[in-house]
């Protein structure tokens, strides 16, 4: 089958599902997909097979509508079509969707181990929308890894990490399978799986996939590598998470060292890990030190990021909670304020960030309002 795709999706229905498709088409097509839908593409007097089966080759994916009747007799016709002539890398991608009234149990056998978009409880469920839009952008790649990373990765900036970790798991076995158990792409991988775990709240997961990551960097990129200094710190973080602080900073000061000498003092990474290392302080009640390092961060920062960054109000945020609680509370406002008014900057009022940053604000200042009070 044809590589090239003049649709993003073919969209495949039963007729008693016509105005639910419809509406589920319209809303494909203004978030921007092109869209091949019987009753906006088909010519009066043009030949419908012929038409079908010229656009089932060249659409990225396609949607298999089911409602409550289930499949229809064109729509089986239609997959077993796309299905005998589908490539090793199931191009093009068929996606269950499922409408009120369906269930999973319809799905045909040949269908039953495709990942399917639930749309029974709100056929206008933005969210679930936006994680169907996002699968056939990562389906336009023609490299499966590619693919499947590209999806993980969409989905996991939407806030979807179950979706991700199993885009990430499928690009993990088909990256074995081609290039064995050494390679990059599988430690990259290993990576991102291990940190989504850590997300998840698994640890012991984490640590079992980062500590592989870890052996396969040292591996193939000895042991001086920006790569190995990434495992690093992403195991010193899930140690961190569980609550074992002196094993945690032992491996954020393995992947400073190894920063400082491949990158040099000053760069952006090295801020990063001195976030790291000053949130382990915070919590092992090292208030001056933590400070120190927060500080170094932020000058690194403001002279390679810039002062409208959003690492920087990230790092200002730290020095301020470290202030906070120090008792340093003037000078945790001014850390503050200064984070806050970069994520508006960037950001706007809305976003996670700048209402973290606005109650740290408010919870400073409050209680300088209350001390103020009292005396």
């Amino acid at each position: 089958m044809t590589n090239i795709s003049n649709y993003d999706i073919f969209i495949s229905y039963s007729r008693e599902d016509s105005e639910a498709t419809a509406a589920l088409s319209s809303s494909l097509a203004e978030a921007g997909l092109r869209v091949w839908f019987d009753r906006w593409a088909l010519v009066p007097g043009e030949s419908w097979d012929k038409a079908i089966s010229k656009a089932l080759e060249s659409s990225t994916a396609v949607a298999v509508v089911v409602g409550p009747s289930g499949l229809g007799p064109w729509q089986e016709r239609e997959i077993q079509a796309v299905l005998e002539k589908q490539g090793s890398d199931r191009r093009p991608r068929v996606i269950p969707v499922l409408l009120p009234g369906s269930s999973p149990e319809q799905l045909p056998n040949f269908l039953r181990d495709r990942m399917y978009l639930d749309l029974r409880e709100d056929p206008t469920d933005a969210r679930a929308l936006s994680r169907l839009v996002t699968t056939i952008d990562g389906a336009k790649s023609t490299d499966p890894i590619d693919q499947e990373q590209k999806i993980g990765d969409n989905l996991r900036a939407a806030g979807d990490i179950h979706e991700a970790g199993a885009h990430y798991e499928r690009a993990l076995k088909i990256a074995r399978a081609t290039y064995g158990e050494s390679h990059p792409t599988v430690v990259d991988l290993l990576l991102k799986i291990g940190t989504l775990r850590q997300d998840q709240g698994d640890y012991s997961a984490a640590l079992a996939l980062l500590s592989e990551a870890m052996a396969g960097a040292q591996n193939l990129f000895g042991s001086d590598s920006s790569k190995l200094a990434s495992a690093y710190n992403n195991i010193g973080s899930v140690l961190r998470d569980r609550g074992e602080l002196d094993e945690a900073l032992m491996y954020f000061q393995k992947a400073l060292a190894i920063e400082e000498h491949v990158l040099g003092p000053h760069h952006p990474v090295i801020a990063g890990s001195l976030n790291n290392m000053a949130a382990v302080m915070r919590a092992r009640g090292q208030f001056q030190v933590a400070v120190e390092m927060l500080t170094r961060a932020i000058e690194i920062e403001r002279k390679l990021l810039g002062s409208q960054h959003p690492d920087l109000a990230m790092t200002l945020n730290n020095l301020g909670n470290v202030l906070y609680e120090h008792g340093e509370k003037d000078s945790a406002l001014r850390a503050y304020h200064e984070a806050l008014s970069i994520f508006q900057s960037l950001m706007g009022d809305e976003h996670p960030y700048t209402k973290k940053v606005q109650e740290n604000v408010l919870k400073a200042t409050a209680e300088d309002r209350s001390q103020n009070t009292q005396q």
